[in-house]
C-alpha cells in the first residue's frame, strides 16, 4: 500500500473497525482501544507517505462485522478519522461524547480505560486471556491456523509443575487482576452517569461465551458439565 502511495497510483484501504467472532464477545468486553489503535493505524499511514512525497489515502473503507457494546463508538471515530484523522484519539472521544450528559468526564474515563488497555491486552500480552473461543476457533487450530491470540488449554494448565504455575501466575494472573482492579475503579467513575450502553449478538448476552468456559474448566477437573456450543 506505501508503494503504491508512494508512487501516486491509486489505493482503496478497507480494514476491519474492529475484530469479531467470539474474540470480543465473552461478556461481552468494551474495547476504546480500537479506536486508539486505528488512530495510530492512519496517523503512521500518513506520516510515512508524506515522508516520501507520495499520496495520501484516496479511500478509506471500512467495515464492522458485529454489534457488540461500544462498537457505533469505533465506527463513528473512524468515519470522522477517514474524514479529518485529528490530533489524538482522545480528542476524538472528547468530541464524540460531548453532547451527552457529563461527557467531558465520560471521554476522560473512556481515553483512561483506552490507555490501560493498551498497555495490558497489547504490551502486556493479555488479550487473549479476555478473549472467548468457540467450537470453529478449535477446528482451526487442530487444522493449524488462527486468527487470534492463543492461550494455554485448560489440559495443558492442569499439567503445570509448582516451576511453571508460578510462571504463569506472575506473567499472566497478576497482571489480570491488576486489569481487573484498574477497569473496576474506573467503571466505578461511570457508574450513576445515567447513560447505559448495550448491544446485542446472539448469545452475548446470555453469558454463553463465560459459562461455556466455566464448564470446559469443571470438565477438565474431571466433572461432567456439559459445554455449550454458542454458536454465533
Amino acid at each position: 500500500m506505501l508503494d503504491r502511495l508512494a508512487t501516486h497510483r491509486d489505493v482503496a484501504y478497507h480494514p476491519e473497525t474492529a475484530y469479531w467472532i467470539a474474540f470480543d464477545n465473552s461478556v461481552p468486553t468494551y474495547l476504546p482501544l480500537y479506536t486508539r489503535s486505528r488512530h495510530y493505524d492512519l496517523a503512521q499511514i500518513r506520516a510515512r507517505t508524506r515522508a516520501v512525497g507520495g499520496d495520501e489515502l484516496g479511500r478509506h473503507i471500512v467495515f464492522s462485522s458485529g454489534w457488540e457494546w461500544g462498537y457505533w463508538q469505533n465506527d463513528w471515530a473512524v468515519l470522522q478519522m477517514s474524514y479529518e484523522l485529528g490530533a489524538s484519539p482522545q480528542a476524538l472521544q472528547e468530541r464524540m461524547l460531548a453532547p451527552l450528559p457529563g461527557g467531558a468526564e465520560l471521554a476522560n474515563i473512556v481515553n483512561e480505560l483506552a490507555e490501560l488497555q493498551q498497555t495490558s491486552l497489547l504490551e502486556g500480552r493479555l488479550a487473549a486471556y479476555l478473549a472467548s473461543t468457540d467450537f470453529t476457533f478449535a477446528l482451526g487450530v487442530a487444522m493449524g491456523f488462527w486468527s487470534q491470540p492463543r492461550r494455554p488449554e485448560f489440559d495443558a494448565l492442569l499439567g503445570y509443575d509448582a516451576t511453571q504455575a508460578a510462571e504463569f501466575r506472575a506473567r499472566v494472573l497478576v497482571p489480570l487482576e491488576s486489569l481487573r482492579d484498574d477497569t473496576a475503579a474506573l467503571f466505578e467513575r461511570f457508574s450513576g452517569g445515567g447513560i447505559d450502553e448495550y448491544g446485542y449478538l446472539r448469545e452475548a448476552d446470555t453469558l454463553c461465551y463465560y459459562r461455556r468456559e466455566l464448564a470446559q474448566l469443571e470438565v477438565a477437573l474431571g466433572g461432567t458439565s456439559t459445554v455449550p456450543g454458542c454458536n454465533l
